[in-house]
């Protein structure tokens, strides 16, 4: 399991998961702000107000089965996301 560091953008969501996903398990951490998490076939629109956040202050997040895409959008310039994935 490697880990991975997301190359995040604060005008749009970035994809994390794989293209075309294949059915993964999920490590996540935030590192200093807060990430927008969003789980979408498409990459949801800058404005999208159904997300999940994940901050440096928040553990790891852990996601044992994802069949849907996973996005992240920074809040700031500050964040950093990392991630380690399992098939």
């Amino acid at each position: 399991m490697a880990t991975n560091r997301v190359n995040l953008d604060v005008n749009q969501y970035v994809r994390v998961t794989p293209d075309p996903l294949t059915p993964v398990s999920l490590w996540l951490q935030s590192h200093r702000d807060t990430v927008r998490l969003a789980f979408s076939d498409v990459q949801p629109a800058k404005g999208n107000t159904v997300f999940h956040e994940l901050g440096g202050e928040h553990p790891p997040l852990s996601i044992d089965v994802l069949e849907t895409p996973l996005w992240a959008l920074a809040t700031t310039e500050r964040c950093a996301l990392s991630y380690s994935d399992e098939r």
